[in-house]
């Protein structure tokens, strides 16, 4: 059995990931006023590009160059505890966010301050996109994706992520041979993954995992649908070099990937 292409996207969005993070410094080990806006950063590229990338190169290629949220123009809002940001929408896509600040009880926070221990994001995307062949002609992708991500341990030197996401997608894609429709439901849980510390030299994942379990259905110019169902776990050791499990109705096939080089050949068995 082949890796599934989606792997390589998957891993090429995980690629993205670390070189945001590396770049990133991780929190002291004495207590400071955390930098919302590095922090946001740090968790932006993993709850879009992975999931997204996993389904669609197009519409991964669109999320890792999602709009950028400034949180200063986010505004707190006291009977939820979120700070909520303006809507923006770009390229056919709408994208909202939300953000809130908690200390060591859970307890949201107005502003950040030496008690804030966490930092929750919740986003959606939503929209349709349009792409131009000369040669088959136009395809639109539908897109409709939610995430609740928690960004932990930030007044420590282990920032870990944990989260939720949902996506699902349904797209028409003009061929040769005539249109295909393709729709996929798709979930990520994002566990216990422990960001690179830049200050320690560290440049990958230390630890974590990211589970995408995925329902694909495939309808060529109104055949009959094939329906694929797959998982894949993607597991970080703190090396360049990643684990990625793929089972499907065929099997088991597990693979390394060498993210410091996306395009050498996989080891897989």
């Amino acid at each position: 059995m082949s890796v599934a292409p989606r792997s390589r996207f998957a891993l090429l969005a995980v690629a993205a990931l670390v070189a945001a993070c590396s770049d990133s410094s991780t929190g002291p080990s004495t207590p400071n006023v955390p930098d919302v806006a590095s922090l946001i950063g740090e968790m932006s590229v993993s709850g879009i590009g992975s999931a997204v990338s996993v389904a669609s190169p197009e519409v991964g290629l669109v999320f890792s160059a999602s709009p950028t949220f400034a949180p200063a123009n986010c505004v707190f809002t006291p009977s939820t505890g979120y700070f909520v940001c303006p809507t923006i929408t770009s390229n056919g896509l709408t994208f909202t966010r939300m953000f809130r600040l908690l200390d060591a009880a859970n307890n949201p926070q107005s502003k950040p301050s030496e008690q804030t221990v966490a930092i929750e994001t919740k986003s959606t995307i939503m929209g349709t996109l349009t792409f131009n062949d000369r040669t088959s002609g136009t395809s639109t992708v539908a897109i409709d994706r939610s995430d609740d991500m928690t960004l932990s341990g930030i007044q420590t030197t282990k920032h870990t992520l944990n989260g939720r996401a949902a996506t699902k997608i349904d797209g028409t894609m003009s061929t040769a041979l005539g249109p295909i429709h393709v729709t996929t439901n798709q979930t990520e849980l994002t566990t216990n993954i422990v960001l690179p510390n830049a200050k320690a030299g560290q440049r990958w994942p230390q630890s974590g995992s990211v589970q995408i379990d995925q329902t694909t259905s495939v309808t060529p110019n109104g055949q009959q649908s094939l329906t694929t169902i797959t998982r894949e776990t993607i597991t970080f050791n703190g090396t360049s070099v990643v684990t990625v499990t793929v089972v499907t109705g065929f099997g088991t096939l597990t693979c390394h990937f060498d993210l410091a080089n996306p395009a050498a050949p996989s080891s897989c068995s």
